[in-house]
């Protein structure tokens, strides 16, 4: 959870120009990661397109509720320009990671629709496809219904919910949350 006490980030490339944000509890393999840009890159784009001001930050939450690999990865001005690295929002981007791959949330400009931009997934590593073709799933997912709210209920570790709440759990030092 961004901010929250607990939160890791460690640069993965030489020059320490990209970052990723994880929890505590999240089984990152900081040392594998090392260099992961420098490999192969497998772009994979979806059919959703925005307009300029058109929000797409549900994306992150689907992803977040759907699959504990999501991260969050932070590019700085000279990693975008030079290639290396192009998240979506260089500062704040969701992302996977699983051992030693990464795939993060882009965007380009549309080629047959002026003013629009496609959203997509690019990879690096050894499972990069699978978690390029994973993030744009949930892209095209909230692609058919953009309005679409992950529900989140929340209790405080030292109580009992009144009933047990279905859906995905994460347990902080002080908080349960249920995301469905």
């Amino acid at each position: 959870m961004i901010g929250q006490q607990g939160e890791h980030s460690t640069t993965i490339d030489t020059d320490r120009l990209v970052t990723l944000h994880y929890d505590t509890d999240q089984p990152i393999d900081v040392d594998a990661l090392q260099g992961v840009l420098a490999r192969e890159k497998v772009e994979v784009w979806s059919d959703a397109t925005i307009g300029g001001e058109e929000p797409f930050d549900r994306i992150w939450l689907r992803l977040t509720v759907a699959d504990d690999r999501t991260v969050r990865i932070q590019a700085d001005q000279q990693a975008v320009t030079s290639g290396l690295c192009a998240p979506a929002i260089p500062v704040r981007s969701p992302a996977l990671v699983d051992g030693g791959s990464l795939a993060y949330l882009t965007i380009r400009r549309s080629d047959d629709q002026p003013g629009r931009w496609q959203l997509g997934a690019a990879g690096h590593g050894p499972d990069a496809e699978q978690l390029t073709a994973r993030i744009v799933d949930e892209v095209a997912a909230w692609d058919r219904d953009r309005t679409a709210d992950p529900h989140l209920v929340a209790y405080p570790t030292s109580t009992t919910p009144p009933a047990e709440p279905q859906g995905k759990v994460i347990v902080k030092p002080e908080t349960r949350l249920y995301l469905t």
